[in-house]
């Protein structure tokens, strides 16, 4: 019988469709102005009321002795409006959160020196076997995970590896309030750069205190024997025969 009517009733195909995005304006510039409209009509309301009032007797719906009722009633609906729109409407989602990469050999020194404020958690999927890094904790389930993140202090470092380092981006339902890292190379960067011994690059001493450092690290996470890497002296000046000079002068 009404053919607009049952248009209007099939748009949108079922989806939820908002007036502020079907117009293309912001949310709360469509509610100050419908607010805005609303107080003009009252006061609209009033001037013509006042005028027809001296040519007719005027039927008044508010008593003249509580004339704010009608601000107070306006002021009521435009915050029912704004709290409706804001806890109703669809909420954007959240981009993924993107992290910072941590080196291995940063992690390794942090676990040694048991820095304060770090999680760490396994997210490979086969995370039983017995190789992770120490303190690590073991979780393959989302929800398991985002518990434990909601139960840590504010500003905690979260570190994050699986097996390759290919995950960089943390979930966006993940709490913003803690600090997100991702270990460079993963689980497979640790073997190479902690669980096993370096070899000098160079006669520098720069290369060699670093080749010292990272044996020392692996030692410690390993339990193999530190290989250090020394220089051997020079040889000493070889003596030509002549005999030294005495110096002139003195006593």
């Amino acid at each position: 019988w009404f053919p607009g009517l049952s248009s209007l009733y099939q748009a949108g195909s079922g989806e939820i469709s908002l007036l502020h995005e079907v117009m293309g304006v912001p949310a709360l510039a469509l509610v100050f102005l419908m607010v805005f409209g609303a107080t003009a009509a009252f006061v609209g309301a009033e001037k013509v009321e006042g005028i027809f009032s001296k040519r007719h007797l005027p039927v008044e719906l508010t008593p003249r002795n509580r004339p704010q009722l009608k601000l107070v009633l306006g002021g009521g609906l435009a915050v029912v409006a704004v709290l409706a729109l804001a806890f109703s409407g669809p909420r954007p989602e959240l981009p993924p959160i993107r992290m910072a990469s941590l080196s291995p050999l940063g992690l390794a020194e942090a676990i040694i020196e048991r820095q304060p404020g770090m999680l760490v958690l396994d997210l490979r999927p086969d995370s039983g076997s017995d190789e992770a890094v120490p303190g690590a904790v073991s979780t393959t389930d989302p929800d398991a995970a985002l518990n434990l993140l909601r139960t840590a202090a504010p500003q905690t470092t979260v570190v994050i590896y699986d097996e390759g380092g290919m995950l960089r981006e943390a979930p966006s339902t993940w709490p913003r309030t803690l600090e997100y890292r991702f270990l460079d190379g993963g689980f497979q960067g640790w073997r190479n750069e902690v669980l096993q011994p370096a070899e000098a690059g160079g006669a520098s001493l720069e290369e060699i205190e670093r080749v010292s450092r990272q044996n020392q690290i692996s030692a410690f996470f390993s339990g193999a024997a530190v290989q250090t890497t020394s220089v051997a002296a020079p040889p000493p000046a070889m003596s030509s025969g002549a005999k030294p000079k005495k110096k002139a002068g003195g006593c």
